[in-house]
Protein backbone atom coordinates (compact mmCIF):
# COMPACT_ATOMS: atom_id res chain seq x y z
CA UNK A 1 0.00 0.00 0.00
CA UNK A 2 2.83 2.41 0.85
CA UNK A 3 4.46 1.65 -2.48
CA UNK A 4 1.23 2.60 -4.27
CA UNK A 5 1.10 5.86 -2.30
CA UNK A 6 4.69 6.61 -3.32
CA UNK A 7 3.85 6.03 -6.99
CA UNK A 8 0.81 8.28 -6.65
CA UNK A 9 2.97 11.04 -5.16
CA UNK A 10 5.42 10.77 -8.05
CA UNK A 11 2.50 10.90 -10.48
CA UNK A 12 1.30 14.14 -8.88
CA UNK A 13 4.79 15.60 -9.14
CA UNK A 14 4.77 14.98 -12.88
CA UNK A 15 1.45 16.80 -13.21
CA UNK A 16 2.90 19.72 -11.25
CA UNK A 17 5.90 19.84 -13.58
CA UNK A 18 3.63 19.87 -16.64
CA UNK A 19 1.87 23.09 -15.63
CA UNK A 20 5.00 25.14 -16.20
CA UNK A 21 4.47 26.92 -19.53
CA UNK A 22 8.16 27.42 -20.20
CA UNK A 23 11.27 25.64 -19.01
CA UNK A 24 14.45 27.74 -18.95
CA UNK A 25 18.04 26.44 -18.66
CA UNK A 26 18.32 28.04 -15.19
CA UNK A 27 22.09 28.47 -15.36
CA UNK A 28 23.02 25.06 -16.74
CA UNK A 29 25.70 25.15 -19.40
CA UNK A 30 24.91 22.77 -22.25
CA UNK A 31 27.78 21.78 -24.52
CA UNK A 32 26.64 21.93 -28.14
CA UNK A 33 28.03 20.18 -31.16
CA UNK A 34 31.58 21.11 -32.12
CA UNK A 35 33.38 20.20 -35.31
CA UNK A 36 35.70 17.27 -34.74
CA UNK A 37 34.38 16.58 -31.22
CA UNK A 38 32.39 13.58 -30.02
CA UNK A 39 28.75 14.21 -29.12
CA UNK A 40 27.12 17.52 -28.39
CA UNK A 41 23.62 18.50 -27.23
CA UNK A 42 21.01 19.24 -29.90
CA UNK A 43 17.88 21.30 -29.23
CA UNK A 44 15.79 18.13 -28.84
CA UNK A 45 18.27 16.74 -26.30
CA UNK A 46 18.16 19.96 -24.27
CA UNK A 47 14.34 19.88 -24.19
CA UNK A 48 14.33 16.27 -22.94
CA UNK A 49 16.95 16.99 -20.27
CA UNK A 50 15.29 20.17 -19.01
CA UNK A 51 11.94 18.42 -18.59
CA UNK A 52 13.55 15.63 -16.56
CA UNK A 53 15.59 18.12 -14.49
CA UNK A 54 12.35 19.87 -13.58
CA UNK A 55 10.71 16.63 -12.46
CA UNK A 56 13.84 15.52 -10.60
CA UNK A 57 13.89 18.81 -8.69
CA UNK A 58 10.28 18.32 -7.58
CA UNK A 59 11.09 14.76 -6.49
CA UNK A 60 14.19 15.87 -4.55
CA UNK A 61 12.20 18.56 -2.72
CA UNK A 62 9.49 16.03 -1.87
CA UNK A 63 12.08 13.50 -0.69
CA UNK A 64 13.79 16.04 1.56
CA UNK A 65 10.53 16.54 3.41
CA UNK A 66 8.89 13.12 3.36
CA UNK A 67 11.19 10.25 2.39
CA UNK A 68 11.73 9.02 5.98
CA UNK A 69 7.98 8.39 6.15
CA UNK A 70 8.37 5.49 3.73
CA UNK A 71 9.84 2.02 4.47
CA UNK A 72 12.68 2.33 1.95
CA UNK A 73 14.73 4.66 4.14
CA UNK A 74 15.15 2.01 6.82
CA UNK A 75 15.26 -0.90 4.39
CA UNK A 76 18.26 0.38 2.44
CA UNK A 77 20.13 2.64 4.87
CA UNK A 78 20.05 0.34 7.92
CA UNK A 79 19.79 3.15 10.49
CA UNK A 80 19.59 0.54 13.27
CA UNK A 81 23.10 -0.68 12.47
CA UNK A 82 25.36 -0.17 15.55
CA UNK A 83 27.57 2.23 13.61
CA UNK A 84 24.69 4.67 13.09
CA UNK A 85 23.74 4.74 16.76
CA UNK A 86 23.57 8.33 17.96
CA UNK A 87 24.27 9.74 14.51
CA UNK A 88 22.04 12.20 12.70
CA UNK A 89 21.38 9.99 9.68
CA UNK A 90 17.95 11.42 8.94
CA UNK A 91 19.27 15.00 9.05
CA UNK A 92 22.18 14.14 6.76
CA UNK A 93 19.84 12.42 4.30
CA UNK A 94 17.50 15.42 4.27
CA UNK A 95 20.45 17.73 3.62
CA UNK A 96 21.53 15.46 0.76
CA UNK A 97 18.17 15.80 -1.00
CA UNK A 98 18.00 19.53 -0.24
CA UNK A 99 21.38 20.01 -1.91
CA UNK A 100 20.24 17.88 -4.84
CA UNK A 101 17.22 20.14 -5.33
CA UNK A 102 19.47 23.22 -5.26
CA UNK A 103 21.64 21.88 -8.08
CA UNK A 104 18.53 20.96 -10.07
CA UNK A 105 17.29 24.53 -9.65
CA UNK A 106 20.41 25.76 -11.43
CA UNK A 107 22.48 26.42 -8.32
CA UNK A 108 26.09 25.37 -8.11
CA UNK A 109 29.28 26.99 -6.88
CA UNK A 110 30.65 29.39 -9.50
CA UNK A 111 27.64 28.51 -11.70
CA UNK A 112 29.78 26.24 -13.88
CA UNK A 113 27.89 22.95 -13.80
CA UNK A 114 28.22 21.58 -17.32
CA UNK A 115 25.95 19.21 -19.24
CA UNK A 116 27.20 17.11 -22.14
CA UNK A 117 25.41 14.73 -24.50
CA UNK A 118 26.93 11.50 -25.87
CA UNK A 119 30.39 12.74 -24.94
CA UNK A 120 33.73 10.99 -24.53
CA UNK A 121 32.84 10.40 -20.88
CA UNK A 122 30.11 8.02 -22.06
CA UNK A 123 32.61 6.09 -24.17
CA UNK A 124 34.96 5.78 -21.21
CA UNK A 125 32.14 4.62 -18.90
CA UNK A 126 31.02 1.85 -21.23
CA UNK A 127 28.08 1.08 -23.47
CA UNK A 128 25.40 0.45 -20.82
CA UNK A 129 25.49 3.82 -19.04
CA UNK A 130 22.50 6.15 -19.36
CA UNK A 131 24.24 9.06 -17.61
CA UNK A 132 27.16 9.80 -15.33
CA UNK A 133 28.70 12.60 -13.29
CA UNK A 134 32.40 13.39 -13.37
CA UNK A 135 34.36 15.83 -11.24
CA UNK A 136 37.87 16.19 -9.91
CA UNK A 137 37.97 16.02 -6.14
CA UNK A 138 40.65 18.73 -5.99
CA UNK A 139 41.70 21.70 -8.09
CA UNK A 140 44.75 21.06 -10.22
CA UNK A 141 46.94 22.66 -12.85
CA UNK A 142 44.15 21.83 -15.32
CA UNK A 143 41.92 24.35 -13.58
CA UNK A 144 39.23 24.35 -10.86
CA UNK A 145 36.85 21.50 -10.25
CA UNK A 146 33.95 21.82 -12.71
CA UNK A 147 31.36 19.02 -12.35
CA UNK A 148 30.08 17.53 -15.59
CA UNK A 149 26.91 15.52 -16.07
CA UNK A 150 27.08 13.48 -19.27
CA UNK A 151 23.89 12.07 -20.77
CA UNK A 152 24.67 9.03 -22.90
CA UNK A 153 22.94 7.49 -25.91
CA UNK A 154 20.72 5.14 -23.88
CA UNK A 155 19.25 8.09 -21.96
CA UNK A 156 17.63 9.39 -25.15
CA UNK A 157 16.66 6.06 -26.75
CA UNK A 158 13.00 5.07 -27.11
CA UNK A 159 12.44 2.19 -24.65
CA UNK A 160 12.09 -1.23 -26.28
CA UNK A 161 10.64 -2.97 -23.23
CA UNK A 162 8.85 -2.18 -19.98
CA UNK A 163 12.00 -2.06 -17.84
CA UNK A 164 14.22 0.01 -20.16
CA UNK A 165 15.25 3.61 -19.49
CA UNK A 166 12.21 5.80 -20.15
CA UNK A 167 10.84 9.30 -19.76
CA UNK A 168 9.28 9.89 -16.36
CA UNK A 169 5.97 10.96 -17.85
CA UNK A 170 5.77 7.88 -20.08
CA UNK A 171 6.66 5.45 -17.31
CA UNK A 172 4.15 6.99 -14.89
CA UNK A 173 1.44 6.69 -17.53
CA UNK A 174 2.24 2.97 -17.65
CA UNK A 175 2.01 2.78 -13.86
CA UNK A 176 -1.34 4.56 -13.90
CA UNK A 177 -2.76 2.11 -16.44
CA UNK A 178 -1.77 -0.84 -14.25
CA UNK A 179 -3.09 0.79 -11.07
CA UNK A 180 -6.40 1.68 -12.72
CA UNK A 181 -6.92 -1.92 -13.83
CA UNK A 182 -6.00 -3.47 -10.50
CA UNK A 183 -5.95 -0.82 -7.74
CA UNK A 184 -6.14 -3.11 -4.70
CA UNK A 185 -3.80 -6.01 -5.36
CA UNK A 186 -0.61 -5.16 -7.25
CA UNK A 187 1.75 -8.08 -7.89
CA UNK A 188 5.06 -6.30 -8.47
CA UNK A 189 6.58 -9.53 -9.74
CA UNK A 190 4.30 -9.74 -12.77
CA UNK A 191 3.68 -6.06 -13.61
CA UNK A 192 5.75 -3.01 -14.47
CA UNK A 193 4.99 -1.46 -11.06
CA UNK A 194 8.27 -2.15 -9.26
CA UNK A 195 11.36 -0.33 -8.04
CA UNK A 196 13.45 -1.34 -11.04
CA UNK A 197 11.03 0.45 -13.35
CA UNK A 198 11.07 3.48 -11.04
CA UNK A 199 14.87 3.51 -11.00
CA UNK A 200 15.03 3.46 -14.80
CA UNK A 201 13.00 6.64 -15.21
CA UNK A 202 15.13 9.47 -16.58
CA UNK A 203 14.49 11.77 -13.62
CA UNK A 204 15.54 9.06 -11.18
CA UNK A 205 18.75 8.46 -13.14
CA UNK A 206 19.53 12.16 -12.72
CA UNK A 207 18.85 12.03 -8.97
CA UNK A 208 21.12 9.01 -8.60
CA UNK A 209 23.99 10.53 -10.56
CA UNK A 210 23.90 13.83 -8.65
CA UNK A 211 24.54 11.98 -5.40
CA UNK A 212 28.02 11.30 -6.78
CA UNK A 213 28.91 15.01 -6.70
CA UNK A 214 30.95 16.13 -3.71
CA UNK A 215 28.50 19.00 -3.04
CA UNK A 216 25.47 16.70 -2.72
CA UNK A 217 27.26 13.87 -0.92
CA UNK A 218 29.01 16.08 1.63
CA UNK A 219 26.48 15.64 4.52
CA UNK A 220 26.61 11.84 4.28
CA UNK A 221 30.37 11.72 3.69
CA UNK A 222 30.90 13.77 6.84
CA UNK A 223 28.63 11.38 8.73
CA UNK A 224 30.13 8.22 7.29
CA UNK A 225 33.83 8.92 7.37
CA UNK A 226 36.58 6.60 6.17
CA UNK A 227 36.39 4.62 9.38
CA UNK A 228 32.74 3.93 8.62
CA UNK A 229 33.58 2.61 5.17
CA UNK A 230 35.97 0.11 6.75
CA UNK A 231 33.55 -0.98 9.48
CA UNK A 232 30.64 -1.49 7.11
CA UNK A 233 32.53 -3.69 4.63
Amino acid sequence: MRFILLIQQLFLLVIAAQIHNQIAPRGFKFVGKKKGAVGGCEAEDVAIILKELEIAQEAAEFAAEHFTEYPYFRAFQAPEHPFFKGKKLERAAKQLFTRTAKILDGFHKDDKFRIECRSMLCLVAGGDSAALVWERRKSSRFGPNVPVMAFCRDFFETPQDATAFASTEGRLRQFREVLDKNPKDIDTGSTIVNMRSVGNMRSQIILHELTHTSYVAKPVIELLNRKAETELK
